[in-house]
């Protein structure tokens, strides 16, 4: 909890708005029943919003306000069908956005291949109705959601995360124990990129200063990835207090820059030493107990 204590600052919401991140005091996708305010990063494109700290995908959509018809309820039913099938398409549209790692987007994969097409779109068919109101226009407004996790996440996760056998710490055989000092044994991992122009992906990477990797595809747990994603994300150390993710004694490191368009993250030496110190440390890894702090900055995400 040290650790945490001592990289503690005033909490800032800040949003992705196609691409650019740009600061405020709430989430504009008010829509998210259990997301809480400035905890979460949220991409918004004018379709829908990617919810990066929850794994969420949303979009709403609406209906022509209510013409004359006979019946009413022929009417509503022409109506709910028609917002729900317009939240269907924009859903489409933004999940396209999702990026999977530093040169390739959802959409860019889907369009090559007729079989993650046709599941995306079977996956999207079953999205979770979160909200349905009425204006007071007639107009009929749906909210729909799918989560970026489990099968969604199963379909997208290069082959490179496998199944990782349990990690052995091996001994030397001696009368007395091996002792490892409590405080070189971390239950997660934040790494503090604020101030540096990180764009979110499902599949990161992080690296020390020679380029030698700390975390990645080969170190996370493909069943740990499939069900919580690789990483989570942040922008609050308020919601990293409270983080079951990370447990309560992560080590805090700081990104010092991004390479490979914006995605990967380069760590000090000292830093990846400290992680790289113990196998505890690794099975964190391969727990994908990873927490990125993510900030404001200048410029924008390619």
């Amino acid at each position: 909890m040290k650790n945490l204590k001592k990289y503690m600052n005033n909490p800032i919401g800040f949003i992705l708005k196609n691409g650019t991140l740009i600061s405020v005091f709430f989430l504009v996708l008010s829509s998210f029943a259990y997301c809480n305010g400035t905890n979460d990063l949220v991409e918004l494109f004018d379709t829908g919003g990617i919810n990066w700290s929850k794994g969420i995908v949303e979009a709403k959509g609406t209906s022509e306000p209510f013409s004359n018809i006979s019946s009413h309820e022929k009417m509503e039913n022409k109506y709910i069908k028609s917002a729900q099938q317009d939240a269907l398409n924009n859903l489409f549209e933004t999940i396209k956005e999702v990026r999977i790692n530093s040169g390739l987007k959802v959409g860019q994969l889907i369009i090559k291949n007729g079989l993650l097409y046709s599941k995306v779109k079977e996956m999207i068919g079953a999205a979770q109705l979160v909200k349905q109101k009425y204006l007071s226009d007639g107009t009929v407004e749906i909210v729909l959601q799918m989560s970026l996790y489990g099968g969604f996440t199963q379909l997208f996760l290069p082959s490179g995360i496998r199944q990782i056998e349990p990690i052995k710490q091996i001994c030397p055989k001696s009368s007395f124990p091996v002792k490892v000092p409590s405080e070189a044994v971390f239950t997660g991992l934040v790494v503090d990129t604020r101030g540096i122009a990180l764009a979110p992906a499902m599949v990161i990477s992080i690296m020390d200063e020679t380029g030698k990797k700390v975390y990645g595809s080969a170190f996370a747990g493909r069943e740990f990835a499939v069900q919580h994603g690789m990483c989570g994300y942040a922008h609050s150390f308020d919601y990293v207090l409270k983080a079951p993710r990370v447990a309560n004694n992560p080590l805090i490191v700081k990104g010092l820059k991004v390479e490979n368009r914006k995605f990967d993250i380069v760590i000090s030496n000292a830093d990846a030493a400290k992680i790289r110190k113990t196998s505890e440390n690794l099975t964190f890894l391969k727990k994908c107990r990873v927490i990125i702090l993510v900030g404001g900055f200048k410029g924008e995400l390619n």
